[in-house]
């Protein structure tokens, strides 16, 4: 595993939590007022987590390391096989978050879909019982194009 997304009804205060933790600070979506995203990191790598905002605090994603890109090709190739094709949101393809490049979501020109704004996954605590989610509290960076990428209609 390589690092995980977790949507967060308040980034700001999730990035000045995980700061207290000795997480450094790799790239941030904000307009000067909104924190509306930030990649942490404490191996040597771009992120370990990333924390957007939305109702949570839910899973967004997983990411995996790869080492060669096939790998990624195979996966998908297995999820079409299986006709679990609905599942690829995104990618394969090379995104600008975490490479600081004002085109964010996607080098390629791959639209983003409305869930995945949206959706993530209930997460649990340590007795096993689903964490209460808390509505999102700021603006989404979405509904004021702060990822600096078109959403798919």
């Amino acid at each position: 595993m390589d690092h995980f997304n977790i949507t967060t009804p308040d980034v700001q205060a999730a990035y000045e939590y995980y700061s207290s933790l000795g997480f450094g600070l790799s790239e941030t979506i904000e307009d000067g007022q909104t924190l509306y995203a930030a990649w942490m990191y404490r191996k040597q790598t771009v992120h370990d987590v990333a924390f957007t905002g939305g109702a949570g605090p839910r899973l967004h994603q997983l990411g995996f390391f790869a080492h060669e890109s096939h790998h990624v090709l195979r996966i998908c190739d297995i999820l079409g096989s299986l006709r679990e094709d609905g599942h690829i949101e995104r990618g394969p393809g090379r995104h600008g978050v975490s490479n600081t490049d004002p085109r964010r979501r996607d080098f390629w020109g791959h639209a983003v879909i409305p869930s995945w704004y949206t959706e993530a996954t209930i997460m649990l605590d340590l007795d096993g019982d689903a964490r209460q989610v808390t509505q999102q509290r700021q603006t989404a960076e979405y509904a004021v194009g702060a990822d600096g990428f078109p959403v798919s209609r």
